[in-house]
């Protein structure tokens, strides 16, 4: 299922590998993770609830590119990944499917970083569905 103006991948491993696989990944396609975010953990300590892992990870590429795209709010991108099954879900935002009217020259950090964000994830994952920058796959 994807979440609408985002892409989903399947990476076919349990949920704990996956988030290793995934980060190593990241590092090695240049790309940084700026803050994780353990979802599980948040919930359990505001609302007791025991929940399965769900991890988002705010991502971004080099300073210079995020500083110029930081200032329309679209960065750092948000990378979550779930289990589902024995396998690992990971949805990623796709800002640029939301925004009508950028500056190019705000959009294209963007762009680059959501590229190679894919082509990281296409080395390492199945796509299942959503946003390619021609539009809906």
């Amino acid at each position: 299922m994807s979440i609408s103006g985002a892409f989903t991948y399947l990476l076919p491993e349990p949920y704990e590998t996956a988030l290793k696989i995934l980060r190593r990944a990241l590092a090695d396609g240049g790309i940084e993770v700026v803050e994780v975010l353990d979802l599980s953990r948040t919930i359990r300590g505001m609302l007791g609830v025991e929940m399965h892992g769900c991890t988002v990870l705010c991502i971004s590429a080099d300073k210079d590119l995020h500083a110029l795209a930081a200032t329309t709010g679209l960065l750092p991108l948000h990378v979550a990944i779930a289990p589902r099954g024995r396998h690992a879900e990971v949805h990623v935002l796709a800002p640029l499917q939301q925004v009508e009217t950028l500056p190019s020259a705000a959009m294209a950090p963007v762009i680059a970083i959501q590229a190679r964000l894919s082509q990281v994830l296409d080395r390492i994952a199945m796509r299942e569905s959503g946003y390619t920058s021609a539009g809906r796959v």
